[in-house]
């Protein structure tokens, strides 16, 4: 018999929907660069363990023991108390879609950088299951932590401070939780333990999770704006009869078809003006600068960095689609182009919002914020365009409200804390 018995289970039913695409990918490139990982049935899924991975690292960030996830090595490893199921979704149609992607540098296109990959639709649900058992030696020690824990896990997940797989600083991998069930198993009601199947919540109690972002980890912009003109971030179709390019567009949680601004639009842009500003003041090492903030990628030296500055993607909601015949001109006859006909679906005007997100722990993260500050302001003043066809007035934003959420002392903070950093490192 064991020395240090289960003695108590507590199961958490969640039901959960993506609100942001979702790509965890397992390797295979069979119908894009990208696949996202599916089972033998060939239905997407998320992994346990891609779940624990970023639950215990949310934990680590916060500065908080990890026990709950296990960890060490050798005599010194522990198991999990925390047992994670899959993430599956619920069937309703088709769950996958395909993105486009192209590597940027100075708002141009690498040659042969080009990419697709997969990703589950927003607006897809499913459920997930968390198992906590309970030691004897564990009852009264960690329990409770543990039990609250896991909840302010979900809440997290529900706020967005916790994301799963690739993409997450650009918009990807955010769900929201809408629904959670409890119920604790001891001996004095074994044999609905030994009943329980996976998914039966009866007997279960609802519980409420808290959508509170942790502010001790993340630095918040949002800006409302509204589309002046059209937008051009296209998605090439092979359909027959369709539009040569079109919008990309996305169904939203309320299932309405709207424009969006992906997370790498935005960053393509604000990335490009912010090395513009800081080599205006002076500042040395620029480049330096950009990687260590908005991450990079190194093939040939085999290293990598996450961005500090989290985009989320932007839905454009009240606009109107347009379809359009364009050809291209010739720039030195000034006639059209032959064999350069072709029809656009565009979007035009909506509302959207641009939300930033910086972490913390980034050195200098009140400097980043106040030059974030700049950025945004040149685009709600239409200074600054995304995405295609810029140069014919494609992608301008002007203001969208007064509804901002940083305050008058925080960003005199950040602007503060920008003016030093520039100081600082100044060339010269």
């Amino acid at each position: 018999m064991s020395s240090n018995p289960i003695i108590e289970k507590f199961v958490w039913h969640v039901k959960f929907r993506i609100e942001e695409p979702l790509c965890v990918s397992g390797g295979a490139d069979a119908a894009t660069d990208i696949d996202v990982i599916k089972d033998f049935d060939g239905h997407p899924f998320v992994p346990g363990s891609s779940a624990a991975g970023a639950f215990k690292h949310y934990l680590d960030e916060c500065g908080e023991d990890t026990d709950l996830l296990g960890g060490g090595s050798g005599d010194d490893s522990r198991m999990s108390p925390l047992l994670i199921s899959d993430l599956r979704f619920e069937a309703n149609g088709d769950m996958i879609d395909e993105r486009d992607g192209v590597k940027l540098e100075n708002k141009r296109a690498v040659d042969g950088s080009k990419f697709d990959m997969e990703i589950v639709k927003i607006g897809t649900t499913g459920t997930l299951e968390l198992e906590l058992n309970i030691r004897e030696k564990d009852k009264d020690s960690r329990e409770i932590e543990w039990k609250d824990q896991v909840l302010r896990i979900l809440g997290a997940v529900n706020a967005g401070d916790i994301r799963l797989g690739a993409r997450k600083t650009r918009g990807f991998g955010r769900l929201s939780v809408i629904e959670v069930w409890e119920k604790a198993f001891s001996k004095d009601n074994v044999e609905s333990w030994l009943e329980y199947m996976p998914g039966n919540t009866d007997g279960f109690t609802s519980v409420t999770v808290d959508k509170e972002r942790n502010q001790a980890l993340f630095a918040s912009i949002v800006f409302p704006l509204r589309l002046s003109g059209g937008i051009s971030i296209r998605r090439y179709s092979a359909r027959p009869g369709a539009a040569d390019y079109e919008t990309l567009t996305v169904n939203g949680p309320d299932r309405n078809v709207s424009a969006v601004v992906p997370g790498s639009s935005w960053n393509g842009a604000i990335r490009s003006r912010a090395g513009e500003i800081l080599s205006d003041f002076g500042v040395g090492n620029v480049t330096n600068i950009l990687r260590e903030w908005f991450g990079y990628v190194d093939e040939k030296e085999r290293t990598a960095k996450q961005s500090q500055v989290y985009i989320r993607e932007s839905l454009i909601r009240g606009g109107t689609e347009l379809e359009m015949v364009r050809n291209k001109i010739d720039r030195f006859s000034g006639g059209m182009a032959e064999g350069s006909l072709y029809r656009e679906r565009s979007y035009f005007e909506g509302d959207l919002e641009l939300e930033l997100r910086v972490k913390k722990t980034c050195p200098d993260w009140k400097a980043l914020c106040g030059l974030l500050l700049l950025i945004a302001k040149d685009i709600e003043k239409g200074y600054l365009p995304v995405g295609g066809q810029t140069a014919v007035g494609r992608g301008i934003f002007e203001s969208g409200g007064e509804e901002k959420n940083v305050s008058r002392t925080e960003e005199q903070e950040y602007m503060h804390a920008l003016a030093e950093f520039i100081i600082e490192r100044r060339q010269g």
